[in-house]
């Protein structure tokens, strides 16, 4: 489902879940598993046909509040809810200007790029750094700690099951 490598002390994932990478509740427990320890990445994408969204709302789903979190602190405030009210996909060159992503980069370049960006990231002060991080996600962290139980019956409910099952075989017949 995840791919994890070592690269130069630097960990390397990649999302292998399909053509489409949907985000079903066990690719998203295993993705949650992953980056608990990663929340200061940048997210570097490759150029190419694929598209980038949040499209829980389609299949009736509320967005999980890990997630919703990520979403607030990383979108351009001006379309975090043109976002997730719309269930819109964009393409790389309109998801940066959305704040979905950092960088745009060549296939080619992208794993080397992506180590670049976390070699910087790990040069920096631990302390300084890991407190600065702390001080930036305190308002987010405190939200999360308002457990919803709604939201975990909502996405186990049989009916969102199916409703997800549906969207990712339409989703995988178009690309």
């Amino acid at each position: 489902m995840i791919e994890a490598a070592d690269r130069d002390g630097v960990a390397v994932l990649r999302m292998a879940d399909g053509k489409a990478n949907a985000m079903s509740i066990e690719f998203c427990e295993a993705l949650t598993a992953r980056f608990e320890a990663m929340s200061s990445a940048r997210a570097v994408v490759v150029t190419g046909s694929g598209r980038i969204g949040v499209t829980e709302l389609l299949v009736g789903v509320p967005f999980p509040p890990v997630a919703m979190e990520i979403m607030r602190r990383a979108m351009a405030p001006q379309y975090f809810e043109e976002a997730l009210f719309g269930a819109a996909t964009y393409p790389p060159a309109e998801a940066i200007g959305r704040g979905l992503i950092h960088e745009i980069v060549d296939p080619p370049a992208l794993t080397e790029r992506a180590i670049a960006a976390a070699k910087s990231l790990a040069a920096l002060p631990p302390a300084a750094f890991a407190l600065t991080k702390r001080q930036i996600r305190r308002p987010a962290l405190q939200r999360l700690e308002q457990d919803d139980a709604a939201i975990e019956a909502i996405w186990t409910a049989p009916e969102t099951l199916e409703r997800i099952r549906d969207y990712v075989a339409r989703t995988l017949r178009k690309s």
